[in-house]
């Protein structure tokens, strides 16, 4: 008590402006009662807000910048929407504007470890509505707020590339912003955090309590068990802990389906993928019970109670799984039953034809739409249809119009859609209308690094105020993969078409009925190519041979 006591009775600074970016589930219910408490006792004003987009932030910063003079006041922002590009130009031009006075001007954040923000994020969003197994958020949610993607109402047909929900976000990426915050806290040492932001700001009244009780007490204590266990599977005995030389394993730790958040996918070395390791027995078993319990607090709430639950799941606000959704939302007892509870989602294994290295695979990690895709190809079920359909031929038509020679309209791709069940049948279809044979796909390209096996693109927006440019889009992590054409005529122009990745390469393949040769980089190969042994743990009887299926003609 006696710190806290030395603290109160710090000076005051004449004038501080803190900026306080409220992440969801990083403990910020309770900071902001710190930050309440500051405005109670007379040290600083206080304003909150939900948004830095509309005119409600337009007139924070006009009352901040109109009347330029010495004050205490503490802003919180708390959107799930994300901070814009034209946010750190807002607050640049604050600093410009207050700190030639003596101004404190202070931005600060708080994150938590990807684990336990997952699951605390399923307990608060989504554990009245579906259960664990069901729900399919975003990835990365931390990194997409700090960079302005947003999390509500993605849907599960949004590209990848526009901001889709398996859209990889690089630690570089967020790490390029968190460097324009001046104090970046961590929920698993909130005390070091608060008396750091205090520190940077003059907070002086810096007590609190833990607030945000859970009213579903069984799903933080089974939380707890899946934390407690997956921790012990990377050889980390806290979330506190570094993963440090002494404890490090090669590969990456793989969730299963329970995680759509690659955030979670603790990287423990350098390496790629090489090594994914499926779950332990106790993490399958705690992540089964907290599917079951979270099932049956879904069912109970349906219906019942003083203020009942819808009895569909909105799939859009809380976003789930392909399979409820295709059910309407609509719970039943046994969606759990089946469900994949470790290893990789889909993963692509190849091997040589020409029958060297026999004992050798090269296993590619597919997204999952791409998997779901080839599974419902090996089914004969359409990809896509219609609208859908026309939609993402108009969002990839440079890819089209490149093969057609010529610029499409937006109606012209549309009527592409006509007649095919999917890209990559309507790609092969536009090639050979206008006089291209596909002749092979190449996956990975040849270096001597081994660093650009991998397509690695950050665009940069100009965020003005003489700000330092911020990432605007990410495309990293998706194997370099090209469709290779001749020109039917006389096969001397050569055409190369970009495609999303090796999921989409294995589909053309299969509609050319394995025509269409997939080479391999050599040094993609030597790289990441493994034995038996090494290829993550796969579910008995679930395994697709995909060289005996049949195909179309």
């Amino acid at each position: 008590m006696s710190g806290y006591r030395r603290q109160a009775s710090a000076e005051l600074p004449q004038c501080s402006i803190l900026f306080f970016f409220h992440i969801v589930k990083t403990a910020g219910t309770t900071m902001r009662t710190v930050l309440q408490r500051q405005a109670q006792l007379g040290d600083f004003e206080y304003i909150y807000t939900d948004t830095t987009r509309k005119p409600r932030w337009q007139l924070i910063m006009h009352q901040l910048s109109h009347k330029v003079a010495a004050r205490r006041v503490i802003i919180e922002m708390h959107s799930e929407w994300g901070l814009p590009r034209a946010f750190f130009a807002d607050v640049r031009r604050i600093r410009r504007l207050y700190e030639p006075l003596g101004c404190r001007v202070t931005l600060g954040t708080m994150l938590r470890h990807p684990f336990t923000f997952y699951l605390s994020w399923f307990n608060w969003r989504a554990s009245n509505y579906m259960p664990l197994c069901m729900w399919d958020p975003p990835r990365d949610p931390q990194s997409r707020q700090l960079l302005g993607w947003g999390l509500p109402f993605v849907q599960a047909t949004l590209e990848d590339s526009r901001g889709g929900r398996r859209m990889a976000i690089p630690p570089e990426s967020a790490i390029s912003v968190l460097d324009h915050f001046d104090v970046v806290g961590l929920t698993e040492r909130f005390d070091e955090s608060l008396l750091a932001l205090g520190t940077a700001s003059g907070m002086r009244h810096l007590g609190y309590a833990r607030l945000a009780a859970n009213n579903k007490p069984e799903h933080p204590k089974l939380a707890k068990k899946i934390l407690e266990a997956v921790l012990r599977d990377l050889g980390v005995p806290s979330t506190k802990v570094a993963v440090g030389a002494e404890n490090r394993r090669p590969g990456f730790f793989r969730r299963r389906r329970l995680n759509s958040s690659s955030e979670a996918g603790a990287k423990v070395d350098g390496m790629d993928m090489e090594g994914d390791r499926a779950w332990s027995p106790e993490a399958v078993e705690a992540i089964q019970r907290l599917d079951q319990e979270s099932l049956r607090f879904s069912l109970k709430l349906q219906g019942y109670g003083r203020k009942p639950q819808p009895t569909k799941t909105d799939c859009n606000f809380y976003p789930c799984m392909m399979s409820l959704k295709q059910a309407d939302g609509v719970l039943r007892s046994d969606l759990c039953a089946g469900i994949s509870v470790y290893g990789t989602e889909h993963l692509l294994t190849l091997s040589r034809e020409d029958g060297a290295e026999s004992d050798r695979q090269l296993p590619i990690l597919l997204r999952y739409r791409e998997g779901e895709l080839i599974e419902k190809f090996s089914n004969g079920q359409a990809g896509s249809t219609g609208a859908a359909l026309g939609i993402e031929l108009m969002a990839r038509g440079d890819i089209l119009s490149a093969a057609a020679r010529r610029r499409l309209n937006p109606m012209q791709l549309m009527q592409m859609a006509d007649g095919v069940s999917s890209f990559s049948e309507a790609l092969l279809t536009c090639l050979s209308h206008n006089g291209w044979i596909p002749t092979g796909i190449e996956l990975g390209t040849e270096t001597g690094t081994g660093k650009a096996r991998y397509r690695e693109e950050v665009t940069n927006r100009d965020m003005g105020a003489f700000t330092a440019a911020a990432p605007s889009s990410v495309r990293v992590g998706e194997m370099v993969t090209m469709l290779r054409c001749v020109e039917a005529a006389d096969g001397k122009d050569v055409l190369r078409v970009a495609l999303e990745g090796p999921g989409e390469a294995l589909l053309l393949s299969l509609y050319c009925a394995y025509r269409l040769p997939l080479l391999v980089a050599s040094s993609l190969w030597e790289a990441r190519a493994v034995t038996e042994e090494r290829l993550p743990e796969r579910l008995p009887g679930r395994a697709l041979d995909l060289s005996r299926m049949a195909v179309k003609k």
